[in-house]
């Protein structure tokens, strides 16, 4: 009897392992949408792709992404924005983002006043994997 017990809570066992298991593995994370922006004047901004933004706007990188299964939570991740003029990094920031609910949304604002006229590239990455790319023009 109780040999048969033991062998009842080890096949219980070994089958809560293996769904802790299932469930560790991060689902793949797919861009839909990504956009640059100016914000807008309200204190909800604005989503309007924009390729052109004023000197005197704040910048908002804009980032779409989704997941299967839609009921799951997809985990912390590490996202990094990278600013290019030319092939000149002129700006990187990072933070950890809990990608919690499917679709997610997910921005990083940065004062334009900080970046000369001109063209320039923005990558966004996720855990080091560039995942979408905009282009825009600071304007006077």
């Amino acid at each position: 009897m109780l040999r048969r017990v033991s062998q009842s809570c080890l096949a219980c066992l070994y089958v809560l392992l293996q769904s802790c298991t299932t469930s560790l593995t991060a689902p793949e994370l797919h861009v839909f949408n990504g956009l640059v922006t100016n914000g807008g004047s309200g204190p909800k901004f604005e989503v309007i792709p924009m390729t052109e933004i004023h000197q005197k706007d704040t910048i908002y990188v804009i980032t779409h992404v989704r997941w299967e299964p839609a009921t799951s939570d997809a985990g912390e991740h590490s996202v990094a924005w990278t600013w290019y003029s030319g092939e000149r990094v002129v700006a990187t920031r990072t933070m950890k983002l809990q990608f919690s609910k499917t679709p997610y949304r997910f921005w990083y604002r940065i004062p334009a006043a900080g970046f000369d006229l001109g063209h320039y590239r923005v990558d966004v990455a996720i855990d080091g994997k560039i995942v979408d790319t905009r282009e825009y023009d600071v304007v006077q």
